[in-house]
């Protein structure tokens, strides 16, 4: 179905209802005009009228960016990501004239995932567990398809990643993303992924630890950031639904359909 587009009047209520939903909160003397029109190009093609409530996410944009000097592919994966939701947003084509509200939902979460992603989860000393086992947090750095020379592959539904090794060969991971929904954060487990051709080490881990490793990879999200944020799962239309649905039922944490 295809989604429902901002109306002039009408659409600028919508507008600025989606944006204080999700969320979006900016400090302006954080930036100046010319960083604001630039973002406002990046993400919109034209610079913006100022009473255009979407001005707040060019903002938001130029106010991340000066902060944390993310990259275009951060932006990009925060878009692509999957966010347990009922209210769902939507990629779609930014060249698209006027945005739906799902759209610039999905933009809105998509900064809020980058902000909160380089807060929380960017820098993050890995994590020792039993015998050579190690954990370690990861923002994404590839979305196609394939994978790196340690065997990781891109994740493009998930911008935070936290991966099991064994003296330090890669065994799997949980993908992650932020978002906000009334004011609380809300984690979004959206992969649970062994590596290739570690099926016997994975079995390893298992028989040691008592859990598979998505459940385990969880519970420890969960007691390194806490109880203060609300914690839920995607299970997926493809593959390794098991997988998904065991860890997430074991782990105890709310799920939704992708």
């Amino acid at each position: 179905m295809c989604p429902r587009t901002l109306l002039s009047g009408k659409g600028t209520a919508l507008v600025s209802r989606a944006l204080e939903r999700e969320g979006i909160r900016f400090d302006q003397k954080r930036t100046n005009i010319s960083e604001v029109h630039d973002s406002s190009l990046f993400l919109f093609k034209r610079i913006l009228d100022p009473a255009d409530p979407r001005v707040k996410l060019a903002i938001k944009h130029a106010e991340l960016k000066k902060k944390y000097n993310f990259k275009p592919i951060n932006l990009e994966n925060g878009l692509r990501a999957v966010y347990a939701s009922r209210r769902k947003g939507y990629r779609g084509r930014w060249t698209d004239s006027p945005l739906s509200v799902q759209q610039l939902t999905q933009l809105s979460r998509a900064l809020t995932n980058v902000r909160l992603s380089n807060k929380l989860i960017k820098g993050r000393k890995p994590l020792e567990i039993k015998g050579d086992y190690s954990l370690n947090f990861e923002i994404t750095n590839s979305i196609m398809v394939g994978k790196d020379k340690r065997g990781v592959t891109g994740c493009p539904e998930a911008m935070c990643q936290l991966h099991l090794r064994k003296s330090g060969q890669y065994l799997g991971r949980i993908g992650f993303n932020f978002h906000v929904e009334k004011g609380d954060i809300v984690i979004s487990v959206a992969n649970v992924q062994g590596a290739e051709g570690r099926k016997t080490e994975l079995d390893e881990f298992k028989e040691h630890f008592r859990e598979n490793f998505g459940e385990f990879l969880i519970k420890r999200l969960m007691g390194t950031l806490g109880p203060k944020f609300i914690y839920r799962g995607i299970r997926p239309n493809g593959n390794n639904k098991t997988l998904y649905t065991m860890s997430f039922r074991k782990s105890g944490i709310t799920t939704f359909k992708k």
